[in-house]
């Protein structure tokens, strides 16, 4: 199969390397069972060795989740509608559980012309990077979605460690890491996937610090699509 855009060439390629990430997620684990049913005892060392392997190809698998969630960002059928507080509570399920992770929502009952599949990836992409990236026990998020002058407008407040006014451009780019942290699993791709579907549907998506001096306000723009049929010139 040939390529025809840069997304497709990422989901054909993010795709099929999954499959073979999936071998090596379960091959340290069958070889770690396999030593142990043998009656030999592995020493620390080796059994921490094992326990990196496995943390590495979750964290690779994860960053091919995320490509392939990028890839299709934004492609939905254009004409299909969304209920804004549905595609909230879909997104919040999707995420799981957080201990001791509070978020505060107040997202418009109303249904706009966005697909909810790209609404659904926004919202989800926006909390897990609130999640992944805070430094703190106690945790919240603020979460706000309404309806103005036929734009939806949302913004993510955190009040984790958030990001320096210096990297705001570069943590809208794919696959950039600010964090050098071994124990933080972000792939350096949710808020670029933001991006994309905000500019997808005709709107932005901008970085700035928390209104209380600490943590990442996250502010987009969405753009609803034209009625099915209507012209837009």
């Amino acid at each position: 199969m040939v390529p025809d855009t840069v997304d497709d060439a990422i989901y054909i390629i993010s795709h099929d390397l999954r499959a073979e990430m999936r071998a090596l997620r379960e091959l340290p684990r069958w070889i770690k069972d396999d030593i142990a049913s043998a009656g030999h005892q592995l020493d620390a060392d080796i059994l921490d060795n094992i326990a990196m392997l496995i943390n590495r190809a979750d964290r690779l698998d994860r960053m091919m989740e995320d490509l392939l969630l990028y890839s299709r960002a934004g492609r939905a059928v254009s004409d299909r509608s969304a209920q804004v507080s549905h595609a909230f509570d879909r997104a919040k399920e999707q995420v799981g559980p957080a201990n001791g992770f509070n978020i505060a929502a107040r997202v418009e009952d109303a249904t706009v012309r966005i697909a909810e599949p790209d609404l659904v990836t926004f919202f989800e992409a926006l909390i897990q990077n609130a999640i992944v990236h805070h430094d703190r026990g106690a945790r919240s998020v603020q979460v706000s979605a309404q309806i103005m002058r036929e734009n939806l407008l949302i913004d993510v407040i955190d009040d984790g460690p958030g990001i320096h006014s210096k990297d705001y451009e570069k943590a809208l780019k794919v696959m950039t890491r600010l964090s050098q942290n071994a124990n933080n699993c972000g792939s350096g791709i949710g808020l670029p996937t933001c991006k994309k579907i905000a500019e997808q549907y005709e709107g932005n998506l901008s970085l700035a610090a928390a209104p209380n001096g600490r943590g990442l306000h996250v502010k987009a723009i969405l753009k609803q699509r034209p009625p099915c049929g209507q012209r837009t010139d």
